[in-house]
């Protein structure tokens, strides 16, 4: 990140009111046809490698700025390059200086807009050309439709995205990101049986997911219990949980132990969704876990078998019933207008 401007002494760095608040509609040029228009450019990220050695680089800063927004010239629909005259210059450079001063809720972020192959992009209509591309060749690929739903899903046009998703489930149902993000937005939008569907899905197929990420994996697994947990109890166990899963072969000693486990964890606890989410992508309660278990057993049963398993209901209801989740992008509920991923999240 670059180093905040150096100031004469007894001097200090500008305030809120002198940098401006940073809209994101920017005048650009086309480079295809030289026409210039105003364009709701999206999130904008800046090469931090530009912005730490720019008093040095040559590279002027078109080669550094990335959109997120999904426009296109309005003269000859090219999706870049862009060039910006002297007014955007001047708002970028402001932008950069007010996200040093308030990182808190920057107007700018400091990144790179890469592909899942690494190759660099500038905007979003940029990237949609190169899957687009890459898709009349691959049209099967479940994956390449799975990353261009995340294109329009990041760039806010979620009504692209949802047939992205969808194409990318139906050839391949385990897909895991594209059925999560499907399974999302049908719970935004109140189709409870539909997004059920994809986070059991998810639930079925995490053991055997080619998910490149194991923590995004996790964390997507994690987070899908959770919304089924909550569509159980928003009706009223008609949508079944914990929902049904792959296990390994039954002569394994770690799913005998683990049935008893998985029927009597508390799911008001961080051990509970630890267990839950461990079936789900190993078929096996975590190791540490399962020891104890085993010893707790041993200590109060001696040589007796262990009792049938059953599941703990004597919690109150509000402390079963999970919280309705916030989007990262919606505004935050303590109510500071802010985003929640800026605010409490």
């Amino acid at each position: 990140m670059p180093p905040l401007p150096s100031v004469p002494p007894g001097v200090g760095l500008p305030t809120t009111e002198v940098v401006p608040k940073f809209k994101r509609r920017l005048d650009l040029i086309c480079r295809q046809c030289g026409a210039k228009g105003t364009y709701r450019v999206g999130g904008i990220m800046v090469d931090p490698d530009w912005a730490r050695n720019r008093p040095e680089t040559a590279a002027p800063i078109e080669d550094a700025v990335s959109f997120t927004g999904l426009f296109r010239c309005k003269q000859c629909g090219a999706g870049g390059p862009w060039a910006f005259p002297p007014a955007t210059h001047t708002q970028l450079n402001m932008a950069m200086l007010a996200s040093l001063l308030h990182p808190e809720d920057p107007p700018i972020e400091f990144g790179v807009f890469l592909m899942t192959d690494g190759t660099q992009m500038h905007s979003a209509a940029e990237a949609e050309d190169y899957l687009k591309r890459k898709l009349e060749k691959r049209p099967d690929d479940a994956y390449l439709w799975g990353r261009l739903g995340n294109l329009y899903t990041n760039a806010g046009e979620f009504a692209l995205a949802r047939p992205a998703y969808e194409k990318s489930v139906q050839l391949d149902p385990g897909e895991v990101e594209s059925n999560y993000r499907l399974g999302y937005d049908r719970m935004e939008s109140g189709d409870a049986a539909g997004a059920a569907e994809c986070f059991q899905r998810i639930a079925r197929c995490a053991r055997t997911s080619t998910c490149p990420d194991p923590i995004l994996l996790e964390g997507m697994v994690r987070d899908s219990l959770s919304r089924l947990f909550d569509l159980h109890c928003d009706t009223d166990g008609a949508i079944p949980f914990p929902p049904e899963f792959d296990r390994p072969a039954r002569e394994s000693p770690a799913v005998e132990a683990s049935s008893i486990v998985a029927m009597e964890m508390d799911l008001g606890t961080k051990e509970g969704w630890d267990i839950l989410t461990s079936l789900c992508l190993t078929g096996r309660v975590p190791p540490d876990v399962l020891r104890r278990e085993r010893n707790r057993a041993a200590a109060a049963n001696g040589p007796r078998r262990n009792p049938p398993p059953t599941r703990q209901t004597n919690r109150e209801p509000a402390t079963v019933r999970g919280r309705r989740r916030v989007g990262r992008n919606d505004p935050c509920p303590c109510g500071s207008g802010r985003k929640y991923k800026r605010c409490c999240g």
